[in-house]
């Protein structure tokens, strides 16, 4: 999902990263890369992630923080290795906020998914969606005490359609947005409240690691939150079309193909109001919005 990248005094940081380092390793991590919400800093034994404080000088959560740790905790020995562990938090750095030091994890960002990255893609996610639910994730899109499921489904998809409104959508666009409301809020009065489980909810080539056909991590769980299971396998539907359905066989529980619509549906309203004027981005949501409705 796209977001603004952040300006940083990286000379600041470096000092104050290697200050917290030093017993860690013997380099000074160097910039590699900024992340959608933290900027990220990699070394030869570790990876540090800082969060500035917010406009009113207070410290931003740290959800990625309290995730790991609960991870850490819950996930069973054999998928505890994809996951990155959380070896020391510094939150008193003054207006630079706060940096978390987390275990580097091997391999390379995946660019296309194969059978064998995706079983086992499939393995992991039976075992994180088998994590008790965690009081800090039980959210819906950042509401840290948010309603029912099915309450959520109905309020969302009617603010994000008021929102596409306001946005000079054409005619036919618009009308696709209302069609795709109506039709989350008929799957959702026909159905139970659902079972939450814990979801990763941001999984794509970026966010996995992999040495040849071996998965080696599954890394930035910023978005991570409680949700039916069939949220994640909507994403995954988009994100891999080709292999996604091998993802679910390796996952080895059923999904229920309706909820996996109105999760659908739902993910790409809120995207499409989220960044109305990125337009490849649109078309992504618009295309897998369509294919939904036409029950392909």
């Amino acid at each position: 999902m796209p977001k603004d990248r952040m300006n940083v005094d990286t000379e600041r940081l470096d000092d104050i990263v290697a200050g917290i380092a030093r017993n860690l390793e013997d380099a000074v991590p160097s910039r590699s890369s900024a992340g959608f919400a933290n900027d990220v800093f990699i070394g030869s034994q570790y990876v540090y992630k800082r969060v500035p404080r917010l406009a009113d000088g207070t410290l931003e959560i740290r959800k990625e923080r309290a995730v790991l740790t609960f991870l850490s905790a819950q996930l069973p020995e054999s998928a505890k290795n994809l996951v990155a562990e959380l070896v020391h938090s510094e939150d008193d750095l003054g207006d630079l906020g706060s940096v978390d030091i987390y275990t580097k994890l091997p391999g390379a960002t995946v660019e296309s998914m194969n059978q064998c990255l995706s079983e086992q893609l499939g393995a992991f996610l039976g075992a994180l969606h088998g994590c008790a639910e965690h009081d800090f994730i039980h959210e819906f899109e950042g509401e840290t005490s948010g309603p029912a499921f099915g309450e959520y489904v109905n309020e969302s998809v009617n603010k994000f359609v008021t929102k596409l409104r306001g946005v000079d959508l054409e005619p036919d666009l618009l009308d696709l947005a209302e069609r795709a409301a109506r039709r989350a809020r008929e799957i959702v009065a026909d159905k139970p409240e659902p079972a939450l489980v814990t979801l990763h909810k941001d999984l794509f080539g970026q966010n996995l690691l992999a040495d040849g056909d071996t998965l080696r991590g599954v890394i930035d769980w910023e978005a991570a939150q409680s949700g039916p299971l069939e949220w994640e396998f909507a994403i995954l539907r988009q994100r891999f079309p080709a292999t996604w359905g091998v993802i679910a066989n390796a996952y080895g529980r059923p999904l229920d193909i309706k909820m996996l619509d109105l999760c659908g549906l739902v993910q790409s309203l809120r995207f499409w109001k989220s960044f109305p004027h990125q337009e490849a981005f649109v078309k992504q949501q618009v295309d897998y919005i369509r294919r939904i409705l036409e029950g392909q």
